[in-house]
């Protein structure tokens, strides 16, 4: 599942730059203090230097068809991402990447 949500973060990342821009994929190990679980364990980060999220857009995020994009079939992806990744121990965030753009890290628990 992990493999899955990672895919979907860096194909979210490159459809909102275009044809061009950075993504960046990094990991880090963390001491429990980067997000609001105390756990020890592994980040690991998706940035892209895109246009970034309106904040209204990025207060909805994950749920699903937070923008009404039903019939379209997109909408789905980061509410299931989030869902799978919550019910495996871990989380995700969404925030403005330093510099423009959007940065989503998974947080996972040193052990599952």
């Amino acid at each position: 599942h992990l493999e899955a949500a990672l895919l979907e973060l860096a194909r979210n990342a490159c459809d909102a730059m275009g044809p061009t821009g950075t993504l960046v994929i990094e990991s880090f190990a963390r001491d429990g203090d980067l997000s609001s679980s105390t756990t020890r364990g592994v980040a690991i980060r998706i940035r892209d230097s895109g246009p970034g999220l309106h904040p209204e857009v990025r207060s909805r995020l994950f749920e699903a068809y937070p923008l009404g994009a039903v019939d379209s079939g997109d909408g789905l992806g980061l509410a299931a991402v989030y869902g799978v990744l919550q019910q495996g121990g871990a989380d995700l965030t969404v925030e403005p990447a330093p510099g423009g753009g959007t940065m989503a890290t998974i947080y996972l628990p040193e052990r599952l």
